[in-house]
Formats: structure tokens, C-alpha cells, sequence
């Protein structure tokens, strides 16, 4: 199975902590609905969302970042974020044709 994964990037303005979702699934259907549903609630609740996000992960292990190799956890994204995250911001996550249930 191919996961898709993509992030919601989040800085806190008052002490710059970062903050990132991941969210993975198994279409791209469902990931954009999950990343639109997300979106939308925290722009609701007043939410900066970063207009840019990392493709690959952070880990301890190798204490960068896969994607681009930046070293420190809340180095801006590399990638910026598509536009096409928001062209069905009314779908319902998992409510995609080819879920099961």
C-alpha cells in the first residue's frame, strides 16, 4: 500500500514554537479532506497556518529532516504548500468514493 502524507504547519506567534500534523492516509482523497478540515477549523479559531510545509520528516534518530537535510525541528518548510489543498474544503474526511465504510 502507498501512503500519502502531508502537513499542517502551525507557528505559535506569541513563542514561536512550532507545531506540525502529520496526516497520513491511504488516498489522496482523504488526505486532502483530513488537510481541508483541519485547515478550515484552525483558520476558524484564528490560526497563521504556514504557507509552507517539509515533504519528508523530522526524526531524532537522524536529527534532520528527510526532505531537505535542515537540521534544526522548526526550520521553515522546504516545499510550498499546494492550492489545490483547498479546492473541496466541504468534503467530509473519509467520505471519499473509495472508502469502505
Amino acid at each position: 500500500m502507498f501512503i500519502l502524507h502531508q502537513q499542517v504547519v502551525y507557528r505559535d506567534e506569541e513563542d514561536g514554537q512550532l507545531y506540525i500534523l502529520y496526516v497520513v492516509t491511504d488516498n489522496s482523497a482523504d488526505r486532502l479532506a483530513w488537510i481541508n478540515a483541519v485547515t478550515a477549523e484552525a483558520t476558524k479559531a484564528g490560526a497563521a497556518l504556514s504557507q509552507f510545509h517539509h515533504c519528508g520528516v523530522w526524526t531524532k534518530t537522524m536529527g534532520k529532516f528527510s526532505c531537505c537535510g535542515q537540521m534544526a525541528r522548526g526550520a521553515e518548510g522546504c516545499v510550498a504548500n499546494d492550492v489545490a489543498l483547498t479546492a473541496s474544503p466541504t468534503q467530509r474526511p473519509g467520505s471519499s468514493s473509495s472508502s469502505s465504510g
